[in-house]
């Protein structure tokens, strides 16, 4: 193993340590892949804990994604390009993941607005995919696996961010899913819910670029909310487990070092 696959693989594990602190109100990840299926070679950066990931194959496969963790609603990025050439199974895929966590400290009950707002350029055979979930009593963070599209069938701990989407397993208030697949599209969408004195809840947004042969995809800074009035609304800490984090971060520098050995 060479000294730069030890070093990818000590700073995954150190920035999901970094991440998970008990007063952290916010966690996040930014992964991209690039893959041409003719030689098999792979280019793969990021994990959870990174705010920014880039991977490329020359200049023909490219992906690219970051993010804005620390403001008070996440702010998503991710682009993919794939020129190369033909072959079935090339992709460049970029992705984004922020998590933010609120709790109400008003009194009585208050109703609020969440603006979602999606804006995309596709040519191609490519896509853009925002989601947005709102969680209470949460359970775990977990991967959602094939033929389930609620925690209902997810594998806690076993999250991989080459098998999409993730899910924060808990009372689901609300959800948004924004695809486009074609051309230079904005997309909108709200979330309206109610919440009472004492309440904590867990926002989660999702954003992935997708290119097959010949296909691009761009949304850079264009996945962004508000809310209408977010008085009362403070930042409080997320609730993930530490092993959690760094079961991933051992995942994904197997993976690191696994698909590296074709570069």
């Amino acid at each position: 193993m060479n000294m730069k696959l030890i070093l990818k693989i000590c700073l995954v594990t150190f920035a999901a340590i970094l991440s998970n602190s008990n007063a952290s109100t916010h966690n996040w990840g930014a992964y991209t892949e690039a893959f041409d299926a003719e030689t098999a070679r792979v280019d793969i950066d990021g994990g959870f804990g990174f705010n920014s990931a880039f991977s490329s194959l020359g200049t023909n496969i490219e992906a690219q994604s970051t993010l804005d963790g620390a403001s008070f609603t996440p702010v998503l990025s991710a682009r993919s390009s794939q020129s190369l050439n033909n072959v079935p199974g090339s992709l460049a895929f970029g992705y984004a993941l922020g998590m933010q966590s609120y709790t109400y400290t008003g009194t009585g009950p208050k109703t609020y607005t969440l603006n979602i707002a999606l804006n995309g350029a596709i040519s191609g055979d490519a896509s853009v995919r925002a989601q947005v979930d709102l969680r209470t009593n949460i359970s775990t963070f977990a991967e959602i696996l094939a033929g389930g599209s609620d925690c209902t069938n997810a594998s806690p701990g076993s999250i991989n961010l080459r098998n999409l989407p993730a899910v924060v397993c808990g009372t689901d208030f609300g959800s948004s899913d924004l695809v486009i697949s074609s051309g230079n599209t904005s997309l909108f969408d709200e979330l309206i819910f109610t919440l009472n004195e004492g309440d904590t809840f867990i926002l989660l947004a999702q954003l992935n670029a997708t290119s097959y042969p010949f296909g691009s995809a761009d949304a850079s800074n264009a996945f962004t909310m508000n809310f209408d009035d977010d008085s009362n609304l403070v930042l409080s800490s997320v609730p993930l487990p530490a092993p959690v984090w760094l079961f991933v971060s051992g995942l994904i520098a197997l993976a690191s070092i696994k698909l590296r050995k074709n570069r």
